[in-house]
């Protein structure tokens, strides 16, 4: 159990009766979630010392129960969900017991009599155990000197090469955009070449491909949107459209998306609201904007949105300030006309979560990279989850990479089933952020999700 979580559905109650949760050695030393009388416990006992902390129970909120490790401050954590992606948090504990070799018990029963002591109904029990970190493959950029390299983002053509745009200061103080190409899959990369420098900075950038040689990108500029296209598969680029104009706050994070007609959709911040815009020519205009998220109250960021195999849009992004962010995820079944009320994916109490980025994989899996910390740590971590029902529910999560502060994670799975795996980090005891390529695990995804 170190750094593992186990949980499971609490499908029925009785109608007064126990019944149990247990993590734990034996009878005298465990971690346990019980349900009595109304009432939901949260107990530790080691040998003779034990604790509880106690709530009313509610069948709705209180669906899901989780006891889990949380191994950078080697506590105990148990917690309860409505839905098994946004968790509550009811009690902390130090650790006291050895949790390599913990047993699992679910049980239910009485000691008194009751009239009707009804049926206990436990379902959908889940071990996730914390696997290893990714290791690392390579690098896609890299320089001497004193440059940032951030903002990753890899996209494979329809010809099976590969590009990687990312931000970089080396030109000037105000960051540019570009790309680099690789041939052989991500092993090795080519010259780069510039696809935006105006003088402002330049962040975020999200492409898609119209047709067998028109690639379109889209990227920050200062507070603003624009997108350019290139007819030679980002050999050389055009003139800068503009989508949204300046005046948009900082850090506008289009995310760019091809729909099932052929046009385009990006979606970006703009005045703490999540924004989003069509175009049907490939990129040369853009239509009226369509508010897809927003909040009298929280500055909503940072979206990343998808198209699934089932024709849905599937959009995420961060609201909150850099501390207590959480990830949300919206839907739209009408190519983005119009989108669900927000739903929480993953909340703020175990840490702060960041540059949410959506993949979905060849075999229609949905994954969610995330970022997990601040940068004011300097040591923040990569991680991913994975849903089979396209963000639904979340059956996995594991972690990908926490060598030397690495953050801007994002992936893509190649035609030929591997993967493309990019993050910003400081690895090789380099003084500045470069682009990193990770080494996914064999069998990636179901080795870490079994």
């Amino acid at each position: 159990m170190t750094g593992a979580q186990a949980s499971v559905e609490v499908v029925q109650v009785t109608n007064g009766p126990g019944m149990s949760f247990v993590v734990g050695l034996d009878y005298n030393d465990y971690y346990r979630i019980s349900f009595y009388g109304g009432t939901l416990y949260f107990q530790d006992q080691v040998g003779s010392s034990s604790g509880a902390a106690t709530i009313a129970y509610s069948a709705t909120q209180h669906r899901f129960w989780r006891i889990r490790h949380d191994p950078a401050t080697d506590q105990v954590v148990f917690e309860t969900s409505p839905d098994r992606s946004a968790w509550t948090v009811q009690r902390v504990v130090a650790r006291q017991l050895p949790l390599t070799a913990m047993r699992v018990e679910l049980s239910a029963g009485t000691y008194e009599s009751w009239a009707s002591a009804g049926t206990a109904i436990f379902d959908n029990f889940q071990l996730q155990t914390r696997t290893s970190y990714w290791a690392k493959r390579g690098e896609v950029t890299n320089d001497a000197g004193a440059h940032t390299y951030s903002h990753p983002q890899p996209f494979q053509l329809d010809d099976g090469e590969v590009v990687c745009g990312f931000s970089t200061d080396e030109d000037s103080a105000a960051f540019s955009y570009k790309l680099v190409r690789s041939a052989d899959g991500g092993r090795t990369w080519g010259s780069k070449v510039t696809v935006a420098s105006n003088g402002v900075d330049t962040y975020e950038g999200s492409l898609a491909q119209t047709a067998s040689t028109n690639l379109v990108v889209a990227y920050g500029v200062g507070d603003g949107v624009g997108v350019r296209r290139s007819t030679d598969r980002g050999q050389t680029w055009g003139a800068e459209v503009t989508v949204a104009g300046p005046g948009g706050g900082d850090d506008p994070h289009p995310s760019l998306t091809k729909l099932g007609d052929g046009s385009l959709l990006v979606a970006y911040r703009y005045q703490n609201k999540i924004m989003a815009k069509k175009s049907a020519d490939g990129g040369a205009s853009w239509g009226s904007a369509v508010t897809v998220a927003a909040s009298a109250t929280v500055a909503y960021h940072s979206p990343s949105v998808v198209r699934t195999a089932s024709g849905t849009l599937v959009l995420a992004f961060i609201s909150g300030p850099v501390g207590v962010s959480q990830v949300s995820l919206t839907r739209s079944a009408d190519s983005g006309s119009t989108w669900s009320a927000p739903a929480l994916v993953t909340g703020a109490a175990q840490d702060s979560f960041n540059d949410p980025n959506l993949t979905v994989l060849n075999g229609g899996e949905l994954v969610l990279w995330l970022v997990d910390g601040t940068p004011s740590t300097g040591a923040r971590a990569d991680s991913f989850r994975l849903s089979h029902d396209e963000g639904r529910t979340w059956a996995c999560e594991g972690p990908v990479y926490n060598d030397s502060d690495p953050h801007r994670l994002n992936g893509i799975q190649l035609l030929d089933g591997s993967m493309l795996v990019v993050c910003a980090s400081r690895d090789g005891s380099d003084t500045d952020y470069h682009v990193s390529s990770l080494a996914a695990p064999a069998n990636w995804p179901a080795s870490q999700c079994p």
